[in-house]
């Protein structure tokens, strides 16, 4: 059975559109509950991932200039949820990472609360519960299919 290609542009376009709301409306949350920008998250990600790296590696990463660096990691200083500290084989390296409390916040902050998606689920209509579910248990079907080799 294969599905039309119309209706699979319909879809996946449909998935783009509710992936952005859903991001707008974490990152909406996440600035009302934490008062962090987006900027600020991301730094608190690159150090998750990176560990303690130096300041200009962060500018890299996040594709901005080391001037505007300084000035997001200093508000997440002020904050507790970053470190500087200079590095060992030189002491004019400044590196950062992110603090225990940090990543705190940062596990806060990307997780999504299992109330999250359940509001929004709860606000369906019975025939769109049934029709997501059953779209849902397809994509299952075929997932497990494809790991079965």
């Amino acid at each position: 059975m294969t599905t039309q290609p119309g209706a699979l542009d319909e879809l996946l376009a449909a998935r783009d559109e509710l992936e952005d709301l859903l991001v707008a409306q974490r990152l909406h949350a996440i600035s009302s509950r934490t008062h962090l920008t987006a900027q600020q998250v991301r730094v608190l990600a690159v150090l998750q991932v990176s560990g303690a790296v130096p300041a200009g590696e962060v500018a890299r990463l996040l594709d901005v200039t080391p001037a505007t660096t300084t000035g997001i990691v200093d508000g997440l200083v002020g904050l507790g949820l970053v470190a500087r500290r200079a590095g060992a084989d030189d002491r004019r390296v400044r590196l950062l990472s992110i603090t225990e409390h940090g990543q705190e916040v940062l596990r806060d902050t990307v997780v999504m609360p299992d109330s999250f998606g359940r509001e929004l689920l709860e606000r369906l209509t019975p025939d769109e519960v049934s029709g997501l579910l059953v779209g849902i248990r397809g994509m299952m079907r075929v997932a497990s299919e494809g790991c079965a080799g």
